[in-house]
């Protein structure tokens, strides 16, 4: 696989002036806290999760994620990589469809111009790796219009696909977010808070207390799993990013003690994602789900975060087509939802 040096070649040839994430990770941060909007996507810790994950399925990850400048100063952020399991090389973010670069509030010209040398290098990384074409990414989450970056993508000769993505709106008061519920779920939250003891695993915990369950929850999602399907280390970033103040669990015990459910919970100041969660199987019949995802909304709500990011609603037709499974999840999220927000999916040519 083709070394990091040569993949930033391309930037250098459009005059993209970057600095690598991975050796100013602080630096990083500084421009994340600056960001209108502040997507957990983009967190050092999820793209450190995301490069493990992909390491852990037998990938080759080059993390080429940099810090773009402009007069030496830092105004934005891009997650990208290289990476390699077979054939051919995958230009990504992470193993995701690349995703647009995100810059702070600076001049519309120099935010232009950068956007388009980004995709530019892009599109030339692609072609040098021997892609037909590459896979890019939109949302529209705080956002009245498509973005620059959505448009320079159609303007090239992209084709488009949309899905709809699950959101909470936590700046409503709790009881109009409950209020929204699916009807059926409001007596079994209720009936969840009763059953079970609901706790909340963030940084104000313990150390101990965080390390204890990491450990616990690792040896429940191998019981539900059948098997052991994720490193040591993928756990530890979890367990960082807790103590990181980046990232909460909800726990749920029955009358014994004993763990019976649990799930994770990355977050910024701006949005919270549900991330993975594991219950015991003979319980499917009580409501496990509903009472972690209202403990949930609850804690973000108390963390400040706006928006709660559910997960995609996945349509029968959507392409690809959604197993069953994909399916019954999504509409189980739904429950849960105050809004629906078009996220968009572009394939694009390599050569331009």
């Amino acid at each position: 696989m083709k070394k990091e040096n040569i993949f930033l070649e391309f930037f250098d040839k459009n005059n993209l002036q970057v600095i690598s994430r991975k050796d100013n990770v602080n630096l990083w941060n500084e421009v994340i806290d600056s960001l209108p909007l502040r997507p957990v996507k983009y967190l050092n810790s999820t793209i450190d999760y995301y490069i493990k994950y992909l390491e852990d399925q037998g990938e080759i990850c080059n993390d080429i994620s940099c810090v773009i400048l402009s007069d030496s100063k830092p105004i934005g952020i891009w997650p990208l990589s290289v990476s390699k399991k077979k054939s051919p090389l995958m230009l990504s973010s992470h193993g995701n469809p690349v995703m647009e670069p995100l810059f702070t509030k600076c001049p519309k010209k120099t935010f232009k111009n950068n956007t388009k040398k980004c995709f530019t290098t892009a599109s030339q990384i692609a072609d040098n790796i021997g892609l037909k074409d590459w896979i890019s990414s939109s949302s529209m989450l705080d956002n009245s219009s498509v973005s620059y970056w959505h448009q320079i993508c159609m303007s090239s000769n992209a084709s488009l696909s949309s899905f709809h993505e699950l959101y909470i709106d936590l700046e409503q008061p709790i009881e109009k977010i409950k209020s929204n519920f699916r009807k059926s779920y409001k007596p079994l939250v209720s009936l969840g808070e009763k059953l079970w003891k609901i706790d909340v695993i963030n940084q104000s915990s313990l150390s101990t207390v965080i390390e204890d369950h990491i450990n616990e929850f690792c040896l429940l999602h191998e019981d539900v799993s059948g098997k052991k399907t994720r490193s040591t280390e993928s756990w530890n970033f979890q367990k960082n990013a807790i103590l990181d103040n980046e990232a909460f669990s909800i726990c749920l015990r029955d009358d014994k003690n004993k763990l019976i459910g649990a799930a994770h919970f990355t977050h910024t100041l701006d949005q919270g994602v549900y991330a993975i969660a594991a219950y015991d199987r003979s319980l499917f019949h009580k409501p496990l789900g509903h009472s972690v995802q209202y403990a949930a909304i609850k804690e973000l709500k108390k963390i400040g975060c706006k928006w709660y990011y559910l997960g995609r609603r996945s349509y029968k037709n959507d392409m690809p087509q959604p197993t069953d499974k994909e399916m019954s999840i999504s509409k189980f999220k739904e429950g849960f939802s105050t809004n629906i927000f078009p996220s968009f999916v572009f394939k694009i040519p390599s050569t331009l």
